[in-house]
């Protein structure tokens, strides 16, 4: 039996996309007899994850906060690497303080040290460069969600892409769910924009409140469905109440259910100032929505021909008046849409099942 811990440097907190992705395989390939899966955690985490993660045949490994503990943080992993003999370490993350995960494993004599990149910048600019030739060396494997994301992290050196599977069947445009919820929040007759991410900075929110402003001193009738959760979002709240936004913005929270709320929106926006390739604008393309990102996006996540990449140096206006032509009051080939777009993704290898198979090959070292 291989034993593998598995760590997200930003941890499990409610609405994390990285822990989505992981959740993904992790459902398929703890199932794996070969495999013990170990899923690193600290007390900030969302419970609910973490109990989905022990749904699924997961054991937790606790760990101190890691950049508040940092000592004790790698510590407390080198311990129970030496206790628990792990055999493979794969950590998530975007920068070279992985090297906080790979050190203590190297020193507690993990072999397989595998890094996945998820992003094309991170929070730590500094720390990061400095950290670099160190991961570099302590680095036996390299993955990345896609190609912007792998270069940004490894540089000219080899690395395999698992792009972010999802079960697509989940995220099928269902009439019966778009009429039930626009009824519950009472947007039967608007138009509705839509943003899934967690409130942090990268994600632009900001950026986006400007261009719904513009959107609706055009048209009033539209609305705006923000879900996830973050540090800023008192900010966010703040800034829509300034704009005088506060009965045409939704703030959703987290939702387990987010292809149901897809159906109900009529265009996805995703103005964020980097990522790597986003699943859930693979969910969105699923279900057969415009979506309309920033140029900073990855173009490899545009599987359908549903998508659209708009620089962040033009105008909010702009933004706004893009989406006006982009909107389509004709639901009747919305369901046609979200079939085809499906079809797409499946025959790109971006499902779910066939990303688990390619995992479990590495894991299988």
């Amino acid at each position: 039996m291989i034993r593998i811990l598995v760590i997200c440097t930003s941890g499990h907190g409610a609405g994390n996309g990285v822990t989505r992705h992981i959740m993904n395989y992790m459902a398929l390939i703890a199932k794996n007899p070969d495999f013990k899966i170990f899923i690193g955690k600290n007390n900030a985490d969302y419970q609910p994850n973490i109990d989905k993660f022990k749904e699924m045949g997961c054991q937790i490994a606790d760990f101190p906060e890691r950049f508040s503990r940092p000592l004790a943080y790698m510590i407390a992993i080198y311990r129970f690497i030496k206790n628990n003999k792990i055999d493979m370490i794969h950590v998530h993350g975007s920068s070279g303080t992985m090297c906080m995960e790979f050190l203590p494993a190297l020193l507690g004599g993990t072999k397989e040290r595998i890094a996945q990149s998820h992003n094309t910048g991170n929070k730590y600019p500094i720390i990061d460069r400095l950290l670099r030739p160190l991961f570099h060396k302590l680095v036996t494997k390299r993955l990345a969600c896609g190609e912007d994301a792998g270069k940004y992290m490894y540089g000219k050196r080899p690395f395999t892409i698992i792009h972010n599977g999802i079960n697509c069947n989940e995220f099928q445009y269902n009439d019966n769910n778009r009429t039930i919820i626009r009824k519950e929040l009472h947007i039967d007759n608007n138009k509705v924009l839509g943003h899934i991410g967690l409130l942090r900075p990268e994600k632009n929110h900001k950026f986006l409140l400007s261009v719904f402003k513009e959107l609706i001193s055009i048209d009033p009738t539209w609305k705006l469905m923000l879900f996830g959760k973050g540090d800023l979002e008192s900010e966010i709240k703040e800034q829509v109440e300034s704009l005088e936004l506060t009965d045409k913005v939704l703030f959703m929270g987290i939702k387990d259910n987010v292809g149901d709320y897809l159906s109900a929106m009529d265009i996805f926006v995703f103005p964020s100032l980097h990522e790597g390739l986003p699943f859930v604008v693979l969910e969105a393309q699923a279900n057969g929505l415009r979506c309309i990102l920033s140029d900073t996006i990855t173009k490899q996540v545009n599987l359908t021909g549903n998508v659209d990449f708009l620089p962040l140096d033009i105008s909010a206006d702009e933004w706004a008046g893009y989406i006006l032509d982009k909107y389509d009051d004709d639901l009747s080939h919305r369901l046609k849409s979200s079939k085809k777009s499906i079809d797409d993704i499946i025959g790109k290898h971006y499902d779910m099942n066939h990303k688990a198979q390619i995992l479990s090959k590495i894991y299988n070292f």
